[in-house]
């Protein structure tokens, strides 16, 4: 723990007159490059996050209407079909009556 410098020894200040300025600290190559990584990791982990709460958001609406439909076959009610294919009628003014 003695070779991590404290945040008060990075940063250097003078003072001139009564405005204090503060010098900045120039990174290394390495140093940077591990920031840009460390930076890039946070933002594939929140892009990841959030596609995984899509796909489960997905599962569990697939989930819920898979059990709703079975629910409704136990209780001897059938699930409304539609009469005809929608594809069907494109083009027609059948659609319309």
């Amino acid at each position: 723990m003695d070779d991590i410098p404290a945040e008060e020894e990075a940063v250097v200040v003078e003072e001139v007159g009564a405005v204090l300025h503060a010098a900045p600290t120039v990174a290394s190559m390495g140093e940077q490059s591990l920031l840009a990584a460390q930076q890039l990791g946070i933002i594939v982990g929140v892009a990841l996050l959030v596609g995984g709460g899509f796909m489960l958001m997905v599962g569990v609406e697939m989930g819920v209407d898979w059990l709703c439909e079975r629910i409704s076959r136990m209780c001897g009610k059938a699930a409304p079909k539609d009469p005809e294919d929608p594809a069907a009628l494109v083009g027609s003014f059948k659609r319309y009556k």
